[in-house]
């Protein structure tokens, strides 16, 4: 099944789930290293959001 990475959706989706098996680590250097990833993922989510601005605004023809 192929991803869209450019929907928001899939990386907070892939936040969320890292975050609730952070939640079940017991070594906290791991879920702190889980939960540093889940942070980046909701960045990814959050820029992802910015491509279909960023796409209207150019004058390049929309090819994603």
């Amino acid at each position: 099944m192929p991803y869209d990475f450019t929907n928001p959706k899939y990386w907070f989706d892939r936040a969320e789930e890292v975050r609730t098996r952070a939640g079940a680590m017991k070594d906290p250097a791991n879920k702190a290293k889980m939960l540093r990833i889940a942070e980046d993922y909701e960045d990814l989510g959050l820029s992802a959001q910015l491509v279909p601005k960023k796409l209207e605004d150019s004058h390049l023809p929309k090819t994603v």
